[in-house]
């Protein structure tokens, strides 16, 4: 028989470090790789949550940013409901499918807005209210146009359907000639 010696301070293969662990490198690798995914994910959808850039007139100034859904048939398009103070736009994001238009309306196209008619959104309204929350809750907006009617889903504050008001108003109040 014969006897093998290990010297003093050297390791046999039975015990040796590389053959002989628990995975806990392996196991704080995938968590690394997935965290840097996940902050990479989340970038990247955030920066396709923004709306595409879109020009703005000689003189027009941005009022209110409000996220919005446009009902479009069975499918809702995500974006942005923006009052300036020459025109009303529906700017989507790029987490769309297909090719979303943006929809762009100067003030004396649209003739009216109604923001909440059914009974569940009358319900979020006084439950809002009854917690002395700022906002109004989410609700569905009608918006009459010179092309139809379109319906936006937002959650928006008492001082964004004042202002789209305003301009509706102030619209109506100027002479056909000024506009």
């Amino acid at each position: 028989m014969t006897s093998i010696h290990v010297a003093p301070g050297v390791a046999s293969d039975s015990n040796s470090p590389s053959k002989n662990h628990d995975g806990r490198g392996a196991a704080l690798v995938a968590i690394g790789l997935m965290l840097l995914f996940l902050v990479l994910f989340l970038v990247f959808v955030i920066r396709r949550m923004r709306p595409k850039p879109f020009p703005l007139l000689l003189g027009e100034q941005i009022d209110r940013d409000v996220p919005a859904n446009r009902s479009a048939g069975l499918v809702n398009i995500g974006g942005v409901l923006r009052l300036t103070n020459q025109r009303l736009l529906f700017l989507p994001h790029a987490m769309n499918f297909g090719a979303p238009q943006n929809l762009v309306l100067t003030w004396d196209r649209v003739t009216r807005a109604t923001f909440g008619t059914s009974a569940k959104e009358v319900a979020l309204k006084i439950a809002a209210a009854a917690l002395h929350h700022h906002s109004t809750g989410s609700g569905t907006l009608f918006l009459e146009h010179a092309d139809g009617t379109d319906q936006f889903v937002i959650d928006t504050t008492p001082e964004f359907l004042e202002r789209m008001e305003e301009h509706i108003q102030r619209n109506r109040e100027q002479p056909k000639f000024a506009r």
